[in-house]
């Protein structure tokens, strides 16, 4: 007489395995909020994202660059009060002259997570 194997319960634990759940949706990309910069000591950026790429002087104040690989954070700085140098804007754009609009606090984020 043929062996026969039960193959029922095996069917069962299968389909009771669970069903997939849907994969989490991707995490928005970290930022840092240019916002947080202005006003503040001008040491505050190059202590986030490093040295600038580039600086030249501008009156009082400078005007400072740093490089990411897609995009670049422009930095203008002043004397605030006492004379110390504050920042009084930040912006950023990309690196390719044809290339999307880049979001300042991602660019910003983009550059500090290199350098770090």
């Amino acid at each position: 007489m043929p062996k026969r194997f039960l193959s029922g319960p095996v069917f069962f634990a299968a389909a009771c395995a669970g069903t997939p759940q849907p994969a989490a949706p991707d995490a928005a990309p970290p930022t840092i909020d240019p916002s947080a910069f202005i006003g503040g000591p001008a040491s505050a950026v190059s202590d986030r994202l490093g040295p600038p790429t580039f600086e030249r002087a501008e009156g009082l104040g400078a005007f400072r660059r740093y490089d990411g690989d897609a995009c670049a954070v422009y930095v203008v700085t002043g004397p605030g009060e006492g004379g110390a140098p504050v920042v009084l804007s930040v912006a950023a754009a990309s690196r390719d002259p044809e290339g999307p609009d880049i979001d300042a606090g991602a660019c910003l984020a983009e550059i500090a997570t290199a350098g770090a």
